[in-house]
């Protein structure tokens, strides 16, 4: 390569890294201007959605109505994806496990959120590979995986039959919106096999996680999930201080309280370690106000806590 050949392919190089960062850069500014409205969105998820959702299971809604939002996760999986993708761009935090659920009021609501963190259609799919038919694999064509994974282990043992019969209860227009290749009758197939599976071999839950390759792995991702100072903020809530609110003033909430619930008893203290192994630049891009130097002065005080009442 001579030098003019040289220096005209670095050019090139040169042109086309400038045009990427510029587009990635404006894309970056597009995504924190939606701020307004997916808030807009989750405090509908919160509030109307449900009565919404009901109102369309029973046929109330105009066949010719678009409505994509009340797909059974297509709202969940856009707050999620939204999420990680602000944790990502900000190098936000994770999130941790305590004893209770405040926003969840008994076992059929429990039963219902976590059915909703995978998606019906996705439930049955996983359960069905798990449980029946290990050639089935179109569970694996959903864009997200690990909340769905994790809602299925911790729900499993206890709700799966609860949960089998919501979805053979369900209306199928909401059962054809999803993205995994199945229809409302494929999906309701399946569903009454794995019931007759299930009263055959009484084994109503699944033995792996494929997805996770680790204890430190799953603790990562629960972590990841909470955001770090939000978990801090909580178990020194929990533990230590119930005047200690921060962690109140997080936007998504459900999510990072089902980490916690299911993954303190096991992963506590590791997951104050990796807090306290932290790089302090990271820990102070959070949304609930707390300083790298209080985060990690709470993790402390929550070990010592710990060591003390074993």
């Amino acid at each position: 390569m001579t030098r003019k050949e040289r220096i005209t392919h670095m050019e090139n190089l040169f042109d086309k890294s400038n045009e990427v960062v510029r587009q990635l850069r404006q894309a970056i500014a597009d995504f924190q201007a939606l701020q307004p409205t997916i808030d807009e969105l989750d405090n509908y998820y919160k509030t109307d959605w449900r009565a919404d959702f009901e109102a369309d299971e029973k046929g109330k809604l105009p066949a010719d109505l678009k409505r994509g939002v009340l797909s059974e996760d297509g709202l969940w999986d856009l707050l999620e994806e939204y999420q990680r993708l602000d944790e990502c761009i900000g190098e936000n935090e994770v999130r941790p496990r305590l004893t209770h659920t405040p926003h969840v009021n008994s076992q059929k609501d429990d039963a219902r959120v976590k059915l909703r963190t995978m998606g019906a259609s996705w439930f049955i799919s996983y359960a069905y590979y798990n449980l029946y038919d290990k050639s089935h694999r179109n569970w694996e064509k959903a864009k997200t995986m690990q909340p769905r994974l994790s809602s299925y282990n911790n729900g499993a043992q206890q709700y799966m039959k609860t949960w089998i019969s919501m979805v053979l209860d369900m209306n199928n227009n909401n059962l054809k919106k999803n993205e995994i290749g199945l229809t409302p009758e494929e999906i309701k197939i399946m569903a009454r096999k794995l019931l007759v599976e299930m009263e055959k071999n009484d084994c109503p839950c699944l033995t792996h996680t494929p997805h996770v390759n680790s204890q430190k792995d799953d603790a990562r991702v629960k972590l990841r999930t909470m955001g770090a100072s939000w978990f801090i903020s909580y178990a020194y809530y929990n533990l230590y201080d119930k005047s200690h609110r921060n962690w109140e003033k997080a936007k998504t909430m459900q999510p990072r309280l089902s980490s916690y619930n299911n993954g303190a008893q096991q992963y506590m203290k590791t997951w104050i370690s990796m807090v306290l192994d932290m790089n302090c630049n990271k820990l102070k891009k959070n949304e609930i106000g707390l300083t790298s130097e209080d985060v990690k002065r709470m993790a402390q005080k929550l070990l010592i806590e710990m060591e003390k009442n074993g």
